[in-house]
């Protein structure tokens, strides 16, 4: 039996996408279910589990040790539920579940670790203050660490993640895979409600930039800002749309820029149906390390949709992709004006989208398919 291990996430779209979905189709390949292990905090635990239990039927909901610097006594519970399904390879999200799995190896319990790398769990902590604890954040370097180094095999969303395990933990780039966040296996534009330009106060003729996703520190705001202020003082036909919460900054660019910038926080559903009424999606990121290793599935959701997208060049393996496929603009020191794209440019974007970073391609399934070889 395979088991995925996560630690500390609650459900949120995410994690429905990068976990739940991701059991759901390895169980599919697999011929047989991936039993998922998901620790989940002691507040609101039985709405939760529930919510958990509703969307996928083989998670093992285990209640989290309180505060996330006594990580290690989950090993406890993790055991008795690896005995109890007789689990023999766990993929682990994360470094501290990869930790906790590598103490279970020692012991015998299991044979095979592999590491789910998301990004720079120690980078993203140093430069966006995501812990004030110094010690636990020490923790999470050596766990990273680690991890890297000591799972049966690894997964990373970057080529650039990769990179900097190699620079940073001489880590000798065997025992590897790539596979960057992706649609969900699921995705269908069946039953989407059809929204209008004219709907949101825009016309055909317009120019639309869009920007979908969290007001985290990570999005680099002040950019975006700067990046659109510059553009509706250029352009006369830009318009922006931001699928976010309201923030003052917003507020304030509403005022400065009546009837051209549009703020809608819309239900989950709705977001491709929005996203298709742009023309360009912003994914634009300040230089740091934490930015240059990531692979955001808002870059795949742009392209599903039939936009270009307006990306920064610390994204390194989608910069990159931008290049490779024309799919898109890299901001430079160079002046760009933008145009409404055209019908043919948003059946590439799509194809993109099909063909290289949905759960279902050929390409994205054969990666899962090695995955599961060395499980």
């Amino acid at each position: 039996m395979i088991a995925y291990l996560s630690l500390g996430e609650q459900p949120s779209g995410i994690y429905s996408g990068q976990v739940i979905d991701t059991c759901k189709y390895l169980s599919e390949l697999n011929a047989g279910p991936i039993r998922l292990f998901a620790f989940i905090s002691l507040r609101k635990f039985f709405a939760t589990r529930k919510a958990l239990k509703k969307q996928y039927k083989y998670v093992v909901v285990l209640p989290m040790f309180p505060k996330l610097k006594y990580w290690r006594f989950n090993i406890i519970l993790l055991a008795c539920a690896v005995i109890r399904y007789r689990c023999t390879s766990i993929i682990c999200r994360n470094s501290i579940p990869t930790r906790l799995s590598l103490f279970l190896r020692k012991t015998g319990l299991v044979y095979k670790v592999i590491y789910d790398g998301r990004g720079l769990e120690y980078e993203q902590i140093k430069e966006y203050q995501v812990l004030t604890d110094e010690k636990l954040a020490k923790e999470i370097y050596k766990s990273e660490k680690q991890a890297v180094l000591k799972s049966d095999f690894r997964l990373a969303v970057s080529s650039a993640l990769v990179t900097y395990w190699i620079k940073n933990f001489s880590f000798k780039g065997d025992n590897c895979l790539i596979i960057p966040c992706t649609l969900n296996s699921t995705y269908t534009d069946e039953n989407k409600r059809e929204i209008t330009r004219q709907s949101i106060g825009c016309l055909d003729d317009d120019c639309i930039l869009v920007y979908a996703g969290s007001i985290s520190a990570w999005q680099s705001f002040k950019i975006i800002f700067d990046f659109i202020k510059g553009q509706l003082d250029a352009n006369q036909i830009i318009k922006v749309l931001l699928l976010t919460k309201k923030m003052d900054e917003i507020e304030n660019l509403k005022r400065q820029y009546p009837g051209r910038m549009i703020q809608i926080w819309s239900a989950e559903q709705d977001v491709t149906s929005y996203l298709k009424l742009a023309d360009y999606g912003l994914l634009i990121r300040e230089n740091t390390v934490t930015n240059s290793v990531a692979s955001p599935v808002k870059f795949a959701e742009y392209l599903n949709a039939g936009l270009n997208v307006i990306i920064s060049p610390v994204l390194k393996d989608f910069t990159e992709f931008v290049k490779a496929h024309a799919c898109g603009i890299i901001l430079e020191n160079t002046p760009i004006n933008l145009q409404k794209i055209s019908a043919s440019a948003r059946a590439h974007s799509l194809a993109l989208s099909n063909n290289y970073l949905n759960k279902r391609s050929e390409i994205i399934t054969a990666k899962y398919k090695e995955l599961l070889k060395h499980c």
